[in-house]
């Protein structure tokens, strides 16, 4: 149980190891300083070593969270053959048995004849069963059985499954925090945020999701991102989408007069080697032929460039999607959002720092965000250092740009200490029954939690304990009466003053104390802790009224 369950209370005695009695009314202190050995100036104190980041993994390859049937490699190529006919060629070909849901895809007005255009050399197959979103077809595995829908039922298909997080809050991960990264950096809709959809609840060390097939897919692998990622890891790309990127920076040369779109395109796949692929449903959607006339003469110029001038003629535009370069429209590009996990442990330390640089990139990025509009992309921080982002892809070009300058800008600055919060020293107070208040748990705590920290045993620590006891209770534990004082009250309190990272040692030892852990218990010795527990919560102090205390 969290020790914000500890009581606090304004007076308060201990056994301590202070010179002067604490102020009980006395809110602020001047904080510590940071030390500097004599003679040392700030700009000769040695520069703080970053953390090297590392530009691997660039995402979580989908193949490895497939059905292994669905992730082995093929060539096939399909021209206006039947949806029927890609169905029956994937259970012969891949050894998988397919089901096509005929009257989910009726309902919606697709028919097992519908043309499907495609290819694979060499490729996972899911590539292909993910194309066919481009017809409205989704698809999902029950037991051992592909089953081909629409994407409304597989959209509405929501299945429960448990998964393991062990490695995760071992690493520092708090359950909370991974809550609100999967709430807000998967597309939902969630019970929590939208009062339908798919659920999160942790058990111990076991997450159980309820969501659909794609939404699984996506938790998978931010899943798998968290636990090892880079400065920028999608978490859910294959591979080929790396090589697109490489292949959108080359230089090409264009002179389209009046030429069909099919055409101009199919030119620029041939120069770069790449595949692109038509939104066929987008541009019936805004009545554009695949013939539509497009002008266009560029000398030795990216494709990218080549491709943002020739489709904004036709209020076009291209993402990167299952493989493939895929012409779609503007509306689709802006509505289809990426999840991305950034280190940034050489940019923010602390989650103050993390969240200095979420407002930074907010401001800076010139897009929509959840925090600031009511809509668009989100900024999530699990873990200091660890930066989780849902946004359009364009906006993760600009971010990653964004963020490589920053590095740049710093490793030319002159480096400087930057402020830790955990370091920040706070009083807090900890009410408890006064047979548990005694000298073996002040004791046990000075030599159990940060042993240095405490100025008993280093005169230069910050760390100080007292128990204040009710009126009528002049000692505990037996003869030591040093800084233990009274007062009119029913409870003994503890006040400790030590840094912030020491207070969460210290709430964690006296919570699992409160829960009955009998392996601390039996550490007090003597029976030093009673009987009863603890009653209410407890109220820190900063020492400081320009650093207020955090939880």
């Amino acid at each position: 149980m969290p020790l914000q369950r500890l009581c606090l209370l304004s007076v308060l005695v201990f056994v301590t190891f202070l010179d002067s009695p604490i102020d009980a009314q006395q809110t602020t202190e001047q904080p510590e300083g940071p030390t500097k050995t004599s003679g040392e100036s700030p700009a000769e104190q040695k520069p703080v070593e970053l953390p090297e980041i590392a530009d691997e993994p660039a995402s979580i390859d989908p193949a490895t969270l497939v059905n292994s049937k669905l992730a082995e490699k093929v060539t096939v190529v399909f021209r206006e053959a039947a949806l029927s006919e890609v169905g029956e060629w994937i259970e012969n070909n891949a050894g998988i048995p397919v089901l096509i849901d005929r009257k989910a895809l009726e309902l919606e007005n697709i028919s097992l004849s519908e043309p499907v255009t495609d290819q694979l050399a060499d490729e996972p197959l899911y590539l292909l069963l993910n194309r066919l979103s481009v017809i409205d077809v989704a698809w999902y595995v029950q037991g051992s059985i592909l089953r081909i829908t629409s994407q409304q039922e597989a959209e509405e298909r929501k299945v429960t499954i448990p998964y393991s997080v062990s490695k995760l809050l071992d690493a520092g991960y708090e359950v909370e925090r991974l809550t609100d990264v999967i709430l807000n950096c998967i597309e939902g809709p969630w019970y929590d945020l939208d009062g339908e959809g798919g659920s999160v609840d942790f058990l111990g060390d076991v997450l159980f999701a309820m969501q659909n097939h794609e939404r699984h897919l996506e938790l998978r692998g931010l899943l798998k991102a968290l636990e090892k990622h880079s400065r920028r890891t999608f978490i859910l790309a294959p591979p080929e989408h790396e090589a697109l990127r490489s292949k959108l920076q080359q230089n090409v040369s264009v002179d389209f007069d009046d030429s069909p779109l099919i055409e101009a395109l199919n030119d620029l796949a041939q120069q770069t080697r790449i595949a692109i692929r038509l939104d066929y449903r987008a541009l019936a959607k805004y009545r554009i032929r695949l013939r539509q006339p497009v002008s266009i003469r560029l000398a030795e110029r990216k494709l990218q460039t080549v491709l943002d001038v020739m489709l904004a003629q036709l209020k076009l535009t291209w993402i990167l999607k299952d493989g493939v370069l895929l012409v779609t429209s503007t509306d689709y590009a802006e509505q289809r959002q990426l999840t991305a996990v950034y280190d940034v442990r050489d940019l923010c330390r602390s989650f103050d720092e993390s969240e200095g640089l979420a407002n930074a990139i907010m401001r800076q990025s010139d897009s929509m965000w959840e925090d600031v509009d009511g809509e668009g992309g989100a900024i999530q921080f699990p873990l200091a250092g660890v930066m989780v982002v849902r946004q359009t892809g364009r906006i993760h070009e600009r971010l990653l740009s964004l963020l490589e300058a920053y590095r740049g800008a710093l490793a030319s600055s002159k480096q400087r200490k930057r402020h830790d919060p955990d370091e920040d020293v706070l009083t807090r107070y900890y009410r408890m029954q006064s047979d548990v208040a005694n000298v073996e748990l002040m004791q046990f705590l000075v030599k159990t939690v940060a042993p240095d920290s405490w100025r008993i045993a280093n005169e230069k620590a910050v760390g100080e304990i007292r128990g204040i006891l009710p009126a009528g209770k002049r000692s505990i534990g037996g003869n030591v009466k040093a800084g233990i004082a009274s007062s009119n009250v029913d409870h003994s309190v503890l006040v400790i003053v030590q840094k912030r990272r020491v207070h969460l040692e210290i709430e964690d030892i006296l919570g699992r104390i409160q829960n009955g852990d009998a392996s601390l218990k039996s550490g007090l010795g003597g029976g030093g802790l009673g009987g009863g527990g603890f009653g209410g919560g407890f109220f820190s102090l900063p020492q400081s009224s320009s650093s207020p205390a955090k939880r």
